[in-house]
Formats: C-alpha cells, structure tokens, sequence
C-alpha cells in the first residue's frame, strides 16, 4: 500500500507540563528548525514527531511511506499557508497513493474538553469519501484501545482530503493544544499510538479487499546471493 502523510504544518500551541508553548516565526521556517529547543513544544512540533513514528511502523510493515517535504511547513498569513498546502499535496499526489493522512491536533475555549476526531471528505466526493469514512471508522476503532476520552468520526472539509486520490482522513489527535492529558497522550505515547494508527490503516485495507505486504519475505538462498554477486561484479570493467 502507498501511504502520504502530512502532519501539521503550523505553528499552534501545546498545554504539555514543561513545555513553553512556540508560535515564533511562523513564515521562517528555517528559524524554526535553529531556533527551537527541546522545551519549546507547538502543534507542528508533535504532529510530526506522530508522523515520522508512523513512518517508521508503517515502513517496518512493509508499505511505501511518503511524507510531506518539510519546506511547505509555516506559512502566514492564511493565503500563503493555503499556497503551502496545495504545493505540498501536488507533490505528494504526483506519487498516486492509496490514502492521505493529515495528522492534528485541536483547540478548544474550554481546557476540559478532551476527543480525538478522523475526518472524512464530503459525499460529494463520491466512492472516495465512502472509502474515507470506512478508513477514519477503522482508524478511530484501533485508537479506542489506548485513548480514554471521545473518539468520533465526521465529514470535514478540508484541502489534503478533498484533493488527494486516494481515501483520504483528516485526524484531529485530541485536544492537545489546549488540554494538558490530550498533549501528554501525544508526547508520551508516540510509539503506541503510531501502532494504533497502522493497525487501523491495515483493517481498513484488507476489508476493502487487498492484501498485506509480506512481512518476512523468503531469505534468499546461498546460492542466489553468490549469484547476485558475481552478477554485480561483472558490471565492473576488466
């Protein structure tokens, strides 16, 4: 399977304990990368950090990962971010995944509220957005058995889901920008929650009717490596 993932590309707040909370440069990107240290926290900051975990599981299960380039996060004000997005999904798409994953978290005027939300493209869309639907109920259902708040599914209009070619989900990870447990749950369970996320990408696969890559692909004999070696040697001149 061929999965595009774009975490969060702005520069929001984080409620963590101990982490100081960074909107600082929001259209210099490479001031973000120099300048931050490891008690400055924002959305961006652990979206990604879900992200490249993702990456990496998926990755280990045998799916071909792409994320989005680095250089189309931070933009202000809203008509370059919007530009930022486009750019970032055109890239992406070119690579024709079978789904997009936009990962986020929220805000919220009350500190309280707590819920994770995976979104889907509007009915519009067609055949595609009842494939998203089906993959954000897959991807809230594996979320369900480490998450204790919440969890929902909903149509969202959004950019990344309503143009990617493939099922599309917008995930909202919980309320972290504003709720201190939902920002603990991202920073502390990267690792289970990446688990999380791949698991319900892979039920959703295989209820649409594909098979999973081979985990352990056959060793290749003795043979057959000397093989490839002599093959490999004889394409140096004499």
């Amino acid at each position: 399977m061929k999965i595009s993932i774009r975490p969060a590309p702005h520069s929001k707040s984080c409620a963590a304990d101990g982490r100081k909370s960074c909107d600082l440069y929001q259209n210099h990107q490479e001031k973000c990368q120099e300048k931050c240290t490891d008690s400055m926290c924002c959305e961006m900051k652990h979206c990604w950090q879900i992200g490249e975990a993702l990456e990496k599981e998926l990755t280990a299960r045998g799916h071909t990962v792409y994320m989005a380039d680095k250089k189309y996060r931070k933009r202000w004000p809203d008509e370059k971010a919007a530009q930022a997005t486009k750019d970032a999904m055109a890239a992406l798409n070119k690579h024709n995944p079978d789904l997009h994953l936009a990962i986020h978290t929220n805000a919220n005027g009350n500190k309280n509220v707590r819920g994770i939300q995976a979104m889907y493209p509007a009915a519009k869309h067609g055949e595609r957005a009842l494939h998203s639907q089906h993959l954000c109920q897959c991807i809230i259902d594996a979320l369900s058995t480490i998450y204790d708040a919440k969890l929902s599914t909903r149509e969202y209009i959004a950019t990344e889901t309503a143009t990617c070619p493939g099922a599309g989900c917008y995930l909202e990870l919980g309320y972290g920008n504003t709720n201190k447990a939902d920002a603990q749950f991202v920073h502390e369970r990267a690792p289970e929650i990446a688990v999380a996320i791949a698991n319900g990408i892979e039920a959703w696969w295989t209820a649409e009717g594909h098979p999973l890559p081979d985990k352990n692909p056959p060793q290749k004999s003795l043979e057959e490596r000397v093989q490839a070696l002599e093959s490999w040697r004889a394409t140096f001149p004499a």
